[in-house]
């Protein structure tokens, strides 16, 4: 999904459209929506480890808006830059404002994509990468190594 970022009424296309795309494609069920939230200070120096916040929907959103306003969902209002992914782990959102275009992509199962398996193996492994989030990727390997073609692990 894809706004011109100069649109005079971007915050309510790009809600609508990343509403549109993330129920269509099952971010969250429609009678639970429920969905993880990447979280923290995009802007720190050194930056700041994210890390994912549990959040429902229980209205209209308004994530280029005041979503964005609040800093949870972007840079200021009408300047998104998120990262969303289901319960499941099965569906990543990415929203993210460029020169010219506001887009959200989605990605479906991304543990059978093999450059995702093998970037979250290389950070699992990584010293640099914050315990927490090692350990996070360490779950979601061993959780979805059952739906891993010929249920190989890659390795570095």
């Amino acid at each position: 999904m894809s706004v011109e970022s100069d649109e005079p009424d971007l915050q309510e296309k790009v809600d609508h459209g990343w509403y549109l795309l993330s129920a269509d494609q099952r971010l969250f069920p429609m009678d639970n929506p429920e969905f993880l939230i990447a979280v923290g200070d995009r802007e720190a120096v050194p930056a700041e480890p994210l890390s994912w916040a549990r959040v429902a929907l229980t209205g209209h959103s308004d994530i280029a808006g005041a979503g964005a306003e609040a800093r949870v969902t972007g840079r200021g209002a009408g300047h998104i830059d998120f990262a969303m992914l289901s319960l499941d782990g099965t569906v990543v959102v990415r929203g993210v404002e460029g020169r010219e275009w506001t887009d959200c992509v989605l990605l479906k199962d991304p543990h059978r994509l093999p450059a995702m398996r093998e970037l979250g193996t290389r950070m699992a492994a990584s010293p640099e990468t914050p315990q927490d989030t090692r350990e996070a990727l360490q779950r979601w390997l061993r959780h979805t190594a059952a739906d891993w073609p010929m249920n190989e692990v890659p390795t570095t």
